[in-house]
This record gives structure tokens, sequence and C-alpha cells, in this order.
């Protein structure tokens, strides 16, 4: 299902695509999720062949998204003292630069409330574009904007 309206206004069109995907999962369940815990165990040579079937390929692209909820206030408080933030980080490791582009690019957002303030950590790669930590600050505070929202970007 394609996405056209403003989901900056109207996350009706969003949320039935999620449902829909929800229920796709539940009723059609993807077998290859069987063999993550055996990841750790298989030969680096040998991973690098499935890479793909992990990053996404064609149609579907490498986009993830997480969220912890409330993490415990301890986490903010390494320590002892509260940090003024916290941040989340998701990231797929030893992962290629190659590998990610034959997939498409990727997208990777962890998100979490810690000591009351929403973290959100974001790991992009797009092919073709400006692939800087300057360039997706931009684009994180253009995000932000979009749903009238502001926050420190680090």
């Amino acid at each position: 299902m394609d996405l056209r309206g403003d989901m900056t206004t109207d996350l009706t069109d969003a949320r039935n695509v999620i449902r829909q995907a929800l229920k796709t999962a539940r009723d059609v369940p993807d077998e290859t999720l069987q063999l993550l815990p055996l990841v750790p165990l298989v030969p680096r040579r040998m991973l690098r062949r499935v890479v793909e079937q992990f990053l996404g390929s064609g149609a579907d692209l490498p986009v993830s998204c997480s969220n912890l909820g409330d993490i415990p206030a301890e986490f903010g408080r390494p320590d002892g003292t509260e940090a003024e933030y916290a941040m989340l980080r998701g990231v797929d490791q030893n992962v290629r630069r190659a590998d990610i582009e034959r997939a498409g690019g990727q997208l990777v957002a962890v998100a979490g409330r810690v000591n009351g303030k929403m973290s959100i950590g974001i790991v992009a790669y797009q092919l073709g574009a400006e692939n800087s930590k300057p360039r997706l600050r931009e684009l994180a505070a253009q995000t932000l904007a979009d749903f009238d929202l502001t926050g420190d970007i680090i």
C-alpha cells in the first residue's frame, strides 16, 4: 500500500498500513526469523552471502524502527548523576557499506524515554545522497518541524 497523504496532519493511512502489516505478520510468519538466534554461530564468509536477506532488497527498503518505551532512570545515571542527555542508537554491526548499498540504503530509528525526555537515535544511509552527520541533523530537524515538534539535535 502506498502512503500518499500528509502524515504530518493525518495518520489514518499510516495506521491502516501498520494494522495490515501486523495482520499479515501474524497470518504469514516469516520463517527466516526463526534462524536469527543462529546468526552468531554462522561463519562470516557464509553470513555475507545471506546478509541481503536481513537487510532487505528489491522493493522493500531496509528500514527498522524500535520504540523501547520508558527506560529505567538508572540508564540515564551511569555515574550516579542524572545525565543531561541519554543517546540511543540502533546499529547493525559488521555491515559493509557495499552490502547497505546493494540493499538500497538503510534507515534505523530507535526511540525511548529516559528521565522524562524522549531520545531518538537515527542511523541512515541514502544512495546517491550526501551521507554526512550535518545532513542527517538537517533532515532530523526538518522532520521534527514537519510535525511541529522541537528538540535538541546532537
